[in-house]
């Protein structure tokens, strides 16, 4: 099932052509990842989805789930699930990875943190990306090839829907 299209997506800053009639089809259930060279448009495309880019800058239709989201605010898009993570987050190497992937989404009852939750819940969405490691773990001790998936787990934080990395 298709999620999420883009329909003839063009950008021009400056005089400059940064992005040329992209289409593109993204199905339920899936993860992709946006590789390509540096100045390619991998950004500029990342802001247009995360509705950093308003409409009436780039040309095109964002559809989710077959609804024109092209005119969506940022905060508007993610009420409806899209998410787009960046491949660089703030990490603290000396907090847990749960810890960190929970930074500035604490689940909290009366101001206190409940941490158990917390554990919890970090090793529900490391079950689900299959990746066998401890919640526990210190950042720092984690494989410094291993640390991208500490950003797509991070994507996993109160999301209906799938992600989209650049």
């Amino acid at each position: 099932m298709i999620v999420l299209s883009l329909e003839h997506i063009s950008l021009t800053i400056e005089h400059s052509l940064i992005l040329d009639d992209l289409s593109l089809s993204l199905s339920a259930g899936e993860f992709y990842y946006l590789i390509g060279d540096r100045n390619s448009g991998k950004s500029a495309l990342a802001c247009i989805l995360r509705g950093n880019i308003p409409k009436n800058v780039y040309e095109g239709r964002i559809l989710l789930e077959g609804k024109d989201i092209s005119s969506f605010s940022c905060r508007q898009r993610e009420t409806t699930g899209l998410r787009v993570l960046s491949q660089k987050w703030a990490f603290v190497p000396g907090m847990t990875l749960a810890e960190n992937l929970f930074l500035g989404s604490e689940i909290h009852d009366l101001g206190i943190i409940r941490w158990n939750k917390i554990f919890n819940q970090t090793a529900k969405i490391l079950e689900e990306i299959q990746w066998n490691i401890s919640p526990t773990i210190l950042l720092k001790n984690i494989p410094k090839d291993k640390l991208y998936l500490v950003s797509l787990a991070k994507g996993f934080i109160s999301r209906p829907y799938q992600g989209f990395s650049h």
